[in-house]
């Protein structure tokens, strides 16, 4: 099958040497002997393998590659880290959604897990609720949750509308449509407006967490585009619902001309994470949780967005193929 008198390198020459497949699930190897002039480059396929796309052993995912900030990381587990926001549609408006996503290896309640499309989130210890019918502070209802690896989608105008839309149902709606879909909880009364919407234009979005009687709340994922106030509670002291009169206060956020932010989506479009580990977030001296500094995403480095390709939007699942550098 070769022949020793050919040169290194030449056609029927045996090898020396076995390159790579260019495959992460196959090993390499030189097999037969050079004496019987047998030897042959073979490449053998590794079971189980992580990125061949198929999850087997203990293996908590496979998406088919070894990109390691993607949802599902080079050594074929979940990401980790606190619940993130992974994509958002603001229009049109029958079709506007937020999804939600456990990076984690185990179920996750979201009883007090919040949704906040305004800067001034944090007043809600103090009672305070939207000033506008189209802003939000809602919570997830008291039974809901997230298991590993899962995604929840939050439909604004409703189920019906989000289904007329996206051809699917939501997990949760924020106005009422339909009674097999599970309704958002006001987080204080009055503080879903009548009309909860996406500003197109630019808007914030806040996933946080609050427990109902602390003085503060704790970010787990931020998101904002277009001319949109930011976010900016340094340095502010609140007194919640709790027994105490004693204030906290918040650290610093990222400085407001400091954030980073996304461009606005044209209708059909949509946002989506493509960096599940939050890329150069400061893990340290904020106000999220485990002391991350939400505000400091680098926004445009961890998202993409898609202009206005319906063909693009994925609710309940990752970012499309192709869609991320």
């Amino acid at each position: 099958t070769c022949d020793r008198a050919i040169a290194k390198g030449k056609k029927g020459a045996c090898p020396t040497s076995c390159p790579s497949d260019g495959k992460v699930c196959t090993a390499d190897k030189l097999v037969g002997a050079l004496a019987s002039c047998t030897r042959r480059c073979v490449h053998q396929l590794l079971k189980p393998c992580c990125g061949d796309g198929k999850r087997a052993g203990a293996e908590q995912c496979d998406d088919g590659n070894l990109v390691n900030t993607d949802l599902c990381t080079n050594k074929c587990s979940w990401p980790g880290g606190p619940l993130l926001i992974t994509e958002v549609v603001t229009t049109p408006t029958s079709g506007e959604m937020v999804e939600i996503f456990n990076p984690t290896g185990k179920t996750q309640s979201l009883a007090d897990i919040h949704l906040a499309d305004l800067e001034t989130y944090h007043l809600v210890v103090e009672g305070k609720k939207p000033a506008h019918a189209s802003d939000f502070i809602a919570r997830f209802p008291s039974k809901a949750a997230i298991g590993p690896g899962q995604f929840r989608i939050v439909a604004l105008a409703g189920a019906a509308s989000f289904a007329s839309t996206h051809g699917k149902k939501p997990h949760f709606e924020m106005t009422s449509q339909d009674t097999t879909v599970p309704d958002m909880v006001a987080a204080v009364p009055g503080a879903i407006g009548s009309s909860p919407t996406l500003t197109n234009s630019g808007e914030v979005l806040v996933l946080f967490h609050w427990d109902g009687y602390s003085d503060r709340v704790k970010d787990l994922d931020y998101l904002i585009w277009g001319g949109a106030t930011p976010v900016n509670k340094s340095g502010v002291c609140k007194d919640g619902p709790d027994p105490g009169t004693k204030s906290s206060c918040y650290l610093g956020d990222t400085g407001p001309v400091n954030q980073s932010r996304l461009t606005a989506h044209a209708t059909g479009g949509s946002f989506h994470r493509c960096n599940f580990k939050e890329g150069k977030e400061k893990k340290a001296g904020g106000n999220g949780s485990g002391g991350h500094d939400e505000t400091s995403e680098p926004l445009k480095a961890t998202w993409v967005v898609n202009s206005a390709t319906a063909a693009k939007r994925t609710p309940g699942a990752g970012p499309p193929k192709g869609l991320c550098p």
